[in-house]
């Protein structure tokens, strides 16, 4: 009995088993086409909604097409408008330049005759200011010197060369016109270089009494470097001439004498090979 119950025990285990695998693939097959369906519905949505893109892009296009269309003519007016219009424009400036250029050039003629007449005006005032410079000169040239100026003129000279030997040098001579103030200072100006305190003073901007001061000061300076000279060229011997007390002429020299007497020696020769027949 044991046996039997046991048996049909798995007989109805089985049949069990045979009808849950029967009701799982029958909801797996209603699975199945639940997903079919759904996907059907998709595709068929999805070619609806394609359709309806295709459709609008349809009407953009035309709707594109009927702006392009409309900016095309407004484009086209607009150009022939715009046309004319710089057409008007570039007659308009053409003319406003040729009359611009027409101003231009009248008024280069109108400057360069003026221009032309300055010129003209200036050359014959310079040529009237030489003439009469020319004139001046030539009467002072045939005016002779009052013998006055000249005996002033003749002192300054003096003074000056005499400081002017003792540096080796000579006093330039008065030039036709000069007045002895003028002279004066031209000797003075020459000299100035050996005076510590005058030397950077323009001495023509001085006034007479205060000039007087500085050319004994000068004359005072250039005497004292006339009898120590310094600052002489380099390998050369200069002369300074003075008097005696006695009236005779003294000629001192100064400068470096070692150089000196070098450019009177020979270039030194050297030996630099012997040959032995």
């Amino acid at each position: 009995m044991a046996e039997e119950t046991k048996e049909e025990e798995m007989k109805k285990a089985d049949a069990a088993r045979v009808d849950a695998q029967k009701r799982a693939d029958e909801q797996f097959d209603m699975f199945l086409k639940k997903i079919d369906s759904a996907i059907d519905s998709i595709k068929s949505d999805m070619a609806n909604c394609n359709k309806r893109m295709d459709e609008w892009e349809e009407e953009k296009k035309t709707e594109k097409a009927d702006a392009a269309a409309k900016a095309d003519a407004a484009k086209k007016a607009d150009s022939e408008e715009e046309t004319e219009a710089k057409k008007m424009a570039a007659d308009k400036a053409r003319k406003d330049e040729e009359e611009e250029t027409k101003k231009e050039e009248e008024a280069k003629k109108d400057a360069a005759a003026k221009a032309d007449a300055s010129r003209a005006d200036s050359l014959s005032a310079k040529i009237e200011e030489q003439s009469k410079a020319i004139a001046a000169l030539t009467a002072l040239i045939r005016t002779p010197i009052p013998d006055s100026l000249r005996k002033d003129l003749a002192e300054i000279q003096s003074r000056a060369d005499s400081i002017h030997i003792k540096l080796g040098e000579r006093a330039k001579e008065p030039m036709v016109g000069e007045s002895p103030a003028q002279y004066a200072r031209r000797m003075a100006t020459n000299l100035q270089r050996l005076s510590k305190n005058w030397k950077d003073i323009k001495l023509d901007a001085l006034d007479d009494s205060t000039f007087k001061v500085a050319e004994s000061q000068i004359y005072a300076d250039a005497l004292l470097a006339s009898e120590t000279p310094t600052n002489l060229p380099a390998n050369r011997i200069v002369s300074r001439v003075s008097r005696t007390d006695t009236g005779h002429t003294k000629t001192e020299f100064f400068g470096d004498d070692v150089h000196f007497v070098k450019q009177f020696s020979r270039t030194p020769r050297t030996v630099k090979s012997i040959y032995h027949g």
